[in-house]
Parts: structure tokens; C-alpha cells; sequence
């Protein structure tokens, strides 16, 4: 189960964020200020941050700036900020000061929940790529290891070679053209009836 840190000090947003995330699955660490935030991801290392901006000691800006400034096991927690101050130029604030994610409130669930699985999806990928085998030279399409494809050629024609078999009662010699005198006329064929005949006589 993946551990969300939310450091947030308005009541009905913390319990509003906390129910759409433990509903989803998640586990959810509550802070209430920037100083206990800090505090609370060094101690709990969490797989992600959810940060207020407008915070009663530091603000959130602050906050995050003093998170990644430490050690990689905390620094490179993803940081989403979380602002009711959305004005042009904020986004651009949160992202200078290392946040790596921007949320406007109010919030919508769906919007939330995307965002919070994207980023814990980026989190854990880097072990899992880790963990194939790479394939050099070879392409992937949409994250997907391309599957091996084999080209098969048809199969070659044998010549057809005709049947010297007789067939119908034919022999194979009757086939064969008649034989040409040496005038070019065909060479007369005796019929053996007028043989028996004439020796008769």
C-alpha cells in the first residue's frame, strides 16, 4: 500500500483528501504544517507528498524547498503542490521551488486520483524497468516490447509432371503423333481386319 504524506491545516480539506485516498487504497499521513510535514517525511518516508501552499508557519513553497534540499531517500519524494491561489504565474512558482506536480483547488476526485497514480506510477518505474532484461537495437511501441515476428514464405510449386499412367484404356503410345513418311504424308496404318481377311484368300 503506497503512503501519502498531506500536509494541510485547513480540517475540511484534510478530512475531504483523506477520504478519496484511503477509499482508493492508499494510506494517508496528516501534517498541519510546514515544520511538521518536513518532520513527518523524514520520519515516514512516504512514496508522495501532497503540499498546501498557504501553511501558518512556512508556507509550502518553503516546505518543499527545505525537502529537496536533503538526502535523495527524502528529496526525491515527489513533491504535488496544492493551492486555492490559483493565479497566473503559480504553477511556474510551485515548479521553481521543486515541486513536481500542481493541483488548484477545489480539487475534483477524479483529477486527484489520476494525478496521485501517475506520479506514484513513475515512482516505482524505474525498478521495474530495472528489472527486464534490455534489448539492444530494438524499438518499443506504447511501453510494450515488441513481439518477434517471423515472415514465412509460400511454399514453392513442384513442376507438374503428367501422369504416364494409361487411364480410360488408352496406352500411353496411342498418344504418341503418327509417324511421317519420308514425303511428309502420313505413314498409313494397317488394319489388322484387312490382314486377316487377305490371308483368307
Amino acid at each position: 500500500m503506497s503512503k501519502i504524506l498531506y500536509v494541510e491545516d485547513n480540517p475540511q480539506n484534510m478530512r475531504l483528501v483523506r477520504k478519496i485516498l484511503v477509499a482508493a487504497g492508499y494510506e494517508v499521513i496528516e501534517a498541519t504544517n510546514g515544520l511538521a510535514g518536513i518532520a513527518s517525511a523524514e520520519r515516514d518516508k512516504p512514496d508522495l507528498i501532497l503540499m498546501d501552499v498557504n501553511l501558518p508557519d512556512i508556507n509550502g513553497l518553503e516546505a518543499t524547498s527545505r525537502l529537496k534540499a536533503m538526502p535523495p531517500d527524502v528529496s526525491e519524494i515527489p513533491i504535488i503542490a496544492l493551492t486555492a491561489n490559483a493565479m497566473h504565474g503559480d504553477r511556474e512558482n510551485c515548479i521553481a521551488a521543486g515541486c513536481d506536480g500542481y493541483l488548484a483547488k477545489p480539487v475534483m476526485k477524479n483529477e486527484l486520483l489520476n494525478t496521485v497514480a501517475l506520479f506514484l506510477k513513475q515512482v516505482s518505474s524505474p525498478k521495474a524497468t530495472s528489472e527486464v532484461p534490455s534489448t539492444p537495437n530494438v524499438p518499443l511501441t506504447n511501453g510494450t516490447p515488441p513481439v518477434a515476428t517471423a515472415t514465412l514464405e509460400p511454399p514453392k510449386e513442384e513442376p507438374h509432371t503428367p501422369d504416364a499412367s494409361p487411364s480410360n484404356g488408352t496406352s500411353a503410345a496411342a498418344s504418341e503423333p503418327p509417324k511421317q513418311e519420308p514425303n511428309g504424308m502420313p505413314k498409313p496404318v494397317s488394319n489388322p481386319s484387312n490382314n486377316n481377311s487377305s490371308q483368307a484368300r
